[in-house]
């Protein structure tokens, strides 16, 4: 629960196989998800070289959405 919201508990949670199952194209977002705490907050906010590791992940995390703070899933519907 988040800021005493019943509606804003965590109930489920996906990863890149269960999607793919599903045919789906999956892309990671948001940067390495070892440099995030829960709800996205940076954890080493004050060190300088892990910022800039993580800004530069961000743009690798596409191709490695098993490292990535957040999935993208994209379903191509014209076949």
């Amino acid at each position: 629960m988040y800021h005493n919201n019943i509606y804003q508990i965590h109930k489920s949670g996906w990863n890149q196989q269960f999607f793919k199952r599903l045919n789906f194209k999956v892309y990671g977002v948001g940067g390495l998800k070892m440099l995030r705490k829960e709800r996205g907050a940076m954890k080493f906010e004050s060190n300088k070289a892990l910022t800039l590791i993580y800004l530069l992940s961000i743009f690798f995390m596409k191709y490695l959405p098993q490292l990535a703070f957040q999935l993208l899933a994209v379903k191509n519907l014209k076949n």
